[in-house]
């Protein structure tokens, strides 16, 4: 495997400076990076940010193996693509990796794992666990102890967080459990967003418990609450007692997603909150899919419908009233809401309305076409 080309991006298309060699076909040879453990002559790895943190070099390194095909490719190639100004960082960082260390002494990973090799039946009781925990890395480097004793209670915690149950002795993964192990969420995270929805859906739903439900889970608990929110950390927390809900201390994460779903300005928030809001953004799509899928094969809730909207609140800032008006191509949320705010609160109302209003907004041109658009969705 060689590092080929490191291009840099400064928030435009990731995608434009890419270059291949000539005498292949790009896309049957190469594969774009996303949890991909198949083989390739090239590997693109299209950035080096999951939501606001910065990948590990480790796991960017371990993509970076995938490049190169057994017994058709002598080498592979990896294309990177950095922020602007960072090369000689990466560079450098490549050349200096850090000593790789197990991760597996966190007991929330190692469920992760354990899931994982119940699903694959690889793991079929206490004793299976303790032989193939005997094949790690953790196991050699000695970092923690683990016996049978905490392989018990291990396989106790994902039981009682219906991650997996028994088949007379053996243990089986739950469509729950699947959730987490086809997507790549922590066990605990799932289990808390079960819990969480449940929660809500059997009692009072509104922005915010909504964003409870979504935000409170134990990734996002850092532990303690910032000085520069804790203010708005006691009002959050104060009306969700009201409505009979304990939120921890991932409350900065709940009051991000609450100011999304309420609309309000990403510019008027606080660092740590705006950061959030970012990160949510970025991973909204993945966490949504990933509640459908526990709704559907699960927890059978029958709220496919939130699922499929609540993407587009969190993108775009907006409440329930605007989202048909942003279904509109090129209607995100600011003019959604100029719409709104004029009176124009459907695509009825925005293919039937007042032209000459709705051109003190925008360019007659645009207007025509918001009436066009709107007149073809109706019709849809």
């Amino acid at each position: 495997m060689k590092i080929k080309s490191i291009k840099h991006h400064s928030g435009g298309s990731a995608h434009k400076d890419i270059t291949t060699e000539k005498n292949h076909n790009f896309f049957a040879n190469n594969i774009l990076t996303h949890n991909c453990n198949l083989p390739a002559r090239n590997v693109v790895i299209v950035g080096v940010h999951r939501g606001i943190n910065e990948v590990d070099e480790l796991d960017i390194i371990q993509m970076c193996g995938r490049a190169g095909r057994p017994q058709y490719d002598n080498e592979g190639y990896v294309f990177l693509i950095i922020p602007e100004g960072t090369t000689n960082a990466w560079v450098y960082t490549f050349a200096n990796p850090r000593p790789v260390t197990s991760v597996l002494n966190d007991h929330r990973i190692l469920a992760f794992h354990v899931l994982a090799e119940i699903e694959t039946k690889e793991v079929r009781s206490v004793a299976d666990l303790m032989r193939w925990y005997a094949r790690s890395l953790a196991f050699r480097q000695g970092l923690t102890p683990f016996t049978d004793v905490d392989a018990k209670a291990l396989m106790e915690d994902l039981n009682h967080m219906e991650m997996i149950g028994y088949s007379g002795i053996s243990p089986f993964i739950t469509n729950l459990g699947k959730v987490s192990a086809w997507l790549y969420f922590d066990p605990y995270d799932v289990f808390a967003w079960f819990k969480n929805f449940g929660k809500v859906f059997a009692g009072e739903r509104d922005d915010l418990t909504m964003a409870w439900a979504i935000g409170d889970i134990p990734s996002n608990d850092p532990g303690y609450i910032g000085k520069d929110i804790q203010k708005d950390a006691e009002e959050i927390r104060w009306a969700l007692r009201n409505r009979g809900i304990q939120c921890s201390n991932a409350v900065g994460t709940v009051i991000g997603i609450y100011h999304s779903l309420m609309g309000m300005d990403m510019k008027e928030d606080e660092g740590i909150i705006r950061a959030v809001r970012r990160g949510i953004i970025f991973d909204i799509d993945r966490i949504t899919y990933a509640l459908s899928l526990m709704d559907g094969m699960y927890a059978k809730w029958g709220k496919e419908t939130i699922w499929q909207t609540l993407p587009q609140r969190i993108k775009y800032g907006i409440g329930e009233e605007l989202l048909e008006l942003v279904r509109l191509p090129g209607i995100g949320g600011m003019r959604a809401k100029k719409l709104y705010e004029k009176g124009f609160k459907s695509l009825k109302d925005i293919a039937e309305g007042d032209k000459r209003l709705m051109a003190t907004m925008f360019p007659v041109k645009t207007v025509l076409k918001l009436q066009q658009d709107a007149q073809q969705l109706l019709a849809s």
